[in-house]
């Protein structure tokens, strides 16, 4: 009797199992498809800094170096309305992305579930890309080889938490709920408001006005008790992005991007909540197309953080000149080269010999394969 009940008990069980396997193979009718790169480039600052590094940079900080990435993405549907999205990154950008690589040695980029309601309405959510920004996380989608300052001083780089969408004409909207800039778990008890208004009038102009606010700094504990939840140290991002092709063979992108945040310390340590830092700056990346194969990405940047908020130096203003041009072998082959040179009102550089200087050249080199 205990056999058979157990028998039955089983049937149900498989019967159900196999009841939402079917259902989730219904649902499951497209999808995924699967696309990514793999990346290779080399680096080198003409300064030869015996620290071995570059101030100011994001993913080409180190000096004299051979990096690789590989990307994947992964896209598909539940059914009408409702998709997802899976990047997984590995390597070199892998660990500027999340902060550290996990042990597994593949970091998560990306991953959120959609829907969007027949009345234009969706929801996004999960882990996602800023709205904010010329430049993105995925460097075959690049204008230049290496990233501005914008990028990696003015702006989040990725958000988990949620948002609501909406599609009216040419605009769309979003804005929710998130923990913070680039925070996979919350690094104090407030969170942050983010949205963006969009508008697609085609090649002559698409642009986005986007923000954040809500606080990022790190919570204070003693003893294990939180002590000052620095929910009250608010961080300001506004960032307009415009991208216009009204010259024929040119993609024209311009950024302004402006920011304020509380202050921690002071010059003495002392704690001062009332005192504001703020930074901006702005940006033009033309990418220049010379047929099918050739073309030649830029970047003119300027960058102000008189607080030294972003940069740790005070009373500091950066600019950058960058060219890449670059070479398309095959439609999935991709070779380009860089020289940027860069130059501030402070000396942040270092050279071979350990001195600072206020200007600094590098160059790059970079073979991508996309699939």
């Amino acid at each position: 009797m205990k056999t058979q009940n157990r028998w039955g008990k089983s049937k149900k069980t498989w019967g159900m199992a196999l009841f939402l396997l079917g259902l989730t193979g219904s649902l499951m009718a497209e999808g995924p498809t699967v696309s990514g790169y793999v990346d290779t480039q080399y680096g080198y600052n003409f300064s030869k800094p015996n620290t071995g590094t570059t101030a100011l940079r994001s993913y080409d900080s180190q000096d004299n170096t051979l990096a690789n990435t590989v990307h994947l993405s992964f896209a598909g549907t539940f059914g009408e309305g409702i998709g997802y999205v899976v990047d997984l990154d590995a390597g070199h950008d892998a660990n500027t992305t999340v902060g550290s690589i996990p042990a597994s040695g593949v970091a998560l980029q990306e991953g959120y579930l959609t829907y969007m309601a027949p009345c234009k309405l969706g929801f996004k959510v999960g882990k996602f890309a800023t709205y904010e920004g010329i430049e993105v996380i995925e460097t075959n989608a690049n204008p230049t080889i290496s990233r501005g300052y914008l990028y990696g001083l003015a702006e989040p780089y990725t958000h988990v938490g949620g948002v609501a969408t909406f599609v009216l004409g040419k605009l769309d909207f979003a804005a929710g709920l998130v923990n913070g800039w680039d925070q996979a778990n919350d690094n104090n008890q407030g969170k942050t408001v983010i949205g963006k208004i969009g508008l697609s009038l085609g090649d002559p102009l698409m642009a986005t006005l986007s923000g954040t606010h809500g606080p990022e700094q790190n919570q204070v504990t003693s003893g294990g008790v939180i002590t000052d939840s620095r929910s009250g140290a608010n961080r300001d991002s506004i960032d307009l992005t415009v991208l216009t092709k009204i010259i024929p063979m040119v993609d024209l992108y311009l950024q302004a991007n402006a920011g304020t945040e509380a202050q921690v310390v002071d010059n003495d340590g002392d704690t001062i909540n009332d005192d504001r830092a703020s930074w901006s700056g702005a940006g033009v990346q033309p990418i220049i197309h010379f047929g099918d194969k050739f073309s030649i990405g830029a970047r003119l940047e300027y960058f102000s953080d008189p607080e030294g908020a972003r940069t740790g130096t005070r009373n500091i203003s950066t600019t950058n000149i960058t060219i890449t041009p670059g070479y398309k072998i095959t439609d999935n082959v991709l070779v380009r080269a860089e020289y940027r040179q860069d130059s501030s009102n402070k000396k942040i550089w270092v050279d071979d010999k350990g001195m600072l200087e206020d200007s600094v050249s590098t160059g790059a080199l970079q073979f991508l394969v996309t699939f």
